[in-house]
Parts: C-alpha cells; structure tokens; sequence
C-alpha cells in the first residue's frame, strides 16, 4: 500500500505488515486528466529545483504551476476539479483536519496503484476495502455538486418515500451511479462529502436517508461496518444499477465488499460475474443459499426501450449463476438462514463449466409426482428447488423457491427465470419434503450461461451514459424513462 504524506508529498510504499501513519482516503469520479501512477512519480522527482534554480511546472489541465503551490491550493488557488487539483486539495484537507503528526498521509486511487502491473492491479482490487475500512476517514468529492445550490431541507429529509423531489444535486449525483463506488461508500468507518469547491457538506451518517433514497440501500447497512451483516442477494442488489466502464468491473469492483480474491483478466468480458459467484460459492462454506434468489432482467427493460434499439433477448432457461448484477435489483429484503435456523440441505459443487446438484429422486412433472429414472423423454419435467432465505416479512409463508427444468430437447437442466421470486406455500424445508419420501438422489448438472454484452439490463445504461453523461444517477427505470424522453427529443 502507497501513501502520500500530506505536509511533502512523498509517496511510501508500506508492506501489509508494517505499522502505517493515520491516513484519510479519497473517494470520486474518475476524470480523463487522472494522474496515475508514472505520472505522479516522474513529477515528484522532478519537483526539486535544477541547479539554476529553476522549478519544474507541472500540468493541471488548467494551466501550469509549480510543484510547491499543490502544499497550499488556497492561496494559489490551485484549481480543484483536476487530477492535481484533487490531489492537492484532499492533502490540504488531510493537513489542516486529520489526526497525527508530521507523517500523515492520503490515500488515492489513482495515483497510488500502479496498474501498469496485473498483479498489483489484482491485489489491490481484493484489498481496496481493507484499505478503505483502515481510513481515518474517507473524504468523497462530488465534482457535479454545488453545496451553494442543494435544494433538499430538513424536513425534506423525513420523506424517503418521496426522495426524487428532495435530494437536489446531492442525490443526483454520477457518484451514486458508479461501480466502484459502492466499496467506497460502505467500508469507511467515518465518511465526509464535499461539493465541487471543496465545501464541506455534511457526513454519511447524517446524510442516510438522502443515501438510502439515491442507492437503495437501507441506512442500517450505511454505518459501523454493518454491511457485513448482509447476505449476498443483498448485496448484489447494491451493485444491479451501478455503471462501469468496463464489463470486467461489475465483478472486480464486489471483490473487497465480499472479502474474497479472484485474479483479473480484462478481456473475458461477462464471465468475470459468473467466476465471482463461483468464488463466493467457495468460500461460504455455510451456504448462502440467496446466490440464487434472482429473477429475469430483461423484464423491465424489454417494456420500456424501444423495439428497433434493443438487441437483448428474452431467455427462457438460464443457469443457475446469474448472468449480470441486475437480476438482483429487487432482492434488497432477502433474508439467508445460513447461521440461523436453517440448514444446508441440498449439496451442490462446481464442476464442468456448471453447478452439479444432488437432487432427491423424486420430483415433480407437471404437477404429476414420478421418479428420476421413469422419466418420459416427451415430457418436460420440472423441479421446484427450496432455497434457505426467506423474504422479509415473509418468513412465516415459506422460503424462496427456484424451478429447474429440461430444456426442449429434454437432456439438460436449466433454470426457468420467473419476474418475481416464487414462495413456498410451506414452511417445510425441501430437504424435509422430498428426503423423507424418497432418501435416493441422482446428481443434476445445471450448466452456467453467462450473459452477452448486447443482452445485459446494464447495456441502457452504458450506451446513454457513453453519450450524455449527465444523466441521472438514479437506477434502471429512471434512466429508462430519461432515455426515452430523450428520444423524443
């Protein structure tokens, strides 16, 4: 890990078990004149005067300054929205407002990875909430926000059920909408925004309703750590209307938020969420079962865009993995029983490019109980799977339930995706209903079928956000709505 240290600017690279200074964090939106890491190195070595006294200028995008003026961006009036500015401006923040000495330091995304090397790159990407969560604090700059002209008021705030109509900029902005954001918001211990001029505007924990409304997120999981707590549906849901800008980061960017490691490999598009739900499978020995509690997500967006620009097709039959994020924007009340009441009850392993499931030998074939091995080839024949996690405030109506299904030529099992999550009219586990009956399993191989680029829910968001990034940072049907107006246009 790289630290800059605010009062010389010196970057130093620290091992993970060496004892580091008091640090804060910055947290923002991702500009073309970013200053990575090459850049901040050949500028520091040459910030030192040459032998006739002459100071090396460097480029803000803004003009050009020298190195000294980034110690005091106030009196230089250093400006503030630039790959330097930010810089500048969250080490003068640091200095005059963070605890410690004479070696406290910052943090930055950009200029503090060299992603010149895959595997820095990787680690970094498994150990970014980590470092996130060792802040002091983490300071978040909205660039497309202006604290003189935020339109929300005290009361407003008592209105989550209407939020579109009092969060003003703050909840508007681009920052709410990005991937990698999300670990960002949530890991910090202490968290402080600021506005375009580097105003401050208030901490998350006093902005959580605002939060809650622009994210979704409930203001429980915004404090203190406690998005551990949730399970993964949940989680996933976080991420089901963020953006990237490459296909890759809708996996990498969950990597620190679940605490697990997974090499990356930009390039192989769509299966990186598939590889990090096998990951997840791996590592949760007791089964979150709510990996699998998701639904169809070409629903919402197959009624809204219109037919002559859409390419995404509607699937019958999926894996048992989902194929994007989206699919679990509506999961956000899933409760898994994991550590709880319930059981691991079906084993399941992966093997093949798929998910091997023991199922119990009897099940049903439209409605009609038969056995595995008297199977009519001409018939399709479908198996109702009980998932342990429930729906909150449901947990007396039975757990949720998954259908698996022969395909057409009735030899593989696939998934059948419904709109909405289907409850069991019992409470009875499926271990409980079917093992009783029939003690004999026979194994099912539900091969995995990652989504396509030009079939994912997120592609809407993608194509208008590469043409107009002013829109709106406010999930799918939102921008749905923004992109048919703007058609209309």
């Amino acid at each position: 890990m790289r630290l800059i240290n605010v009062h010389t600017l010196e970057m130093k690279q620290y091992g993970s078990s060496d004892l580091k200074p008091e640090y804060a964090i910055l947290s923002h939106m991702w500009s073309d004149d970013e200053v990575l890491f090459a850049d901040y190195q050949k500028a520091y070595e040459e910030s030192r005067p040459d032998s006739q006294g002459r100071e090396h200028h460097i480029d803000t995008g803004k003009g050009k300054i020298p190195w000294k003026h980034l110690l005091n961006p106030d009196h230089y009036q250093v400006p503030k929205d630039t790959g330097w500015g930010k810089i500048a401006w969250a080490c003068n923040e640091a200095r005059n407002n963070l605890k410690g000495g004479a070696d406290k330091s910052l943090w930055i995304d950009s200029c503090c990875i060299d992603k010149s090397k895959q595997t820095e790159e990787s680690e970094s990407f498994s150990l970014m909430a980590q470092w996130y969560g060792g802040a002091e604090v983490c300071y978040t700059y909205l660039q497309d926000v202006s604290n003189n002209e935020l339109e929300y008021t005290k009361k407003e705030r008592q209105h989550v059920g209407a939020p579109l109509d009092g969060l003003g900029q703050f909840g508007w902005s681009r920052w709410f909408d990005r991937g990698w954001t999300l670990q960002e918001l949530l890991a910090p211990p202490h968290m402080q925004f600021f506005d375009y001029n580097w105003d401050f505007i208030d901490t998350r924990q006093n902005l959580s309703l605002e939060i809650e409304a622009a994210t979704k997120i409930d203001q429980r999981y915004l404090n203190d750590g406690r998005y551990k707590e949730a399970c993964i549906a949940i989680k996933m849901s976080w991420m089901a209307n963020r953006t990237t800008s490459k296909v890759e980061d809708t996996a990498y960017a969950l990597l620190g938020l679940f605490g697990v490691r997974m090499p990356t490999d930009y390039g192989e598009g769509p299966a990186a969420f598939i590889r990090l739900q096998e990951t997840l499978i791996e590592k949760y020995e007791d089964q979150d079962e709510s990996i699998f509690a998701w639904t169809d997500p070409t629903n919402q967006l197959l009624e809204r865009r219109p037919a002559s620009r859409t390419n995404i097709k509607k699937l019958e039959f999926y894996g048992l993995l989902a194929p994007w994020p989206s699919c679990f924007a509506n999961m956000s009340s899933i409760l898994a029983n994991s550590k709880g009441k319930g059981k691991r009850r079906i084993p399941y392993t992966i093997k093949n490019g798929g998910i091997i499931f023991h199922l119990p030998a009897f099940f049903s074939d439209e409605g009609n109980g038969i056995y595995w091995n008297n199977l009519r080839a001409e018939k399709r024949s479908k198996y109702a799977l009980n998932l342990n996690c429930w729906i909150a405030g449901k947990e007396n109506k039975g757990s949720v339930v998954i259908s698996l299904a022969r395909d057409d030529q009735n030899r593989r099992w696939r998934r059948v995706v419904e709109e909405d999550l289907m409850i069991a009219k019992s409470t009875r586990t499926s271990h409980d209903r079917f093992f009783s009956r029939s003690p004999k399993t026979r194994e099912a191989h539900i091969p995995h079928v990652p989504g396509k680029e030009t079939d994912r829910a997120e592609e809407l968001s993608h194509w208008v956000m590469k043409r107009d990034d002013t829109l709106p940072a406010l999930g799918v049907e939102r921008k749905c709505q923004w992109f048919q107006q703007r058609l209309k246009e």
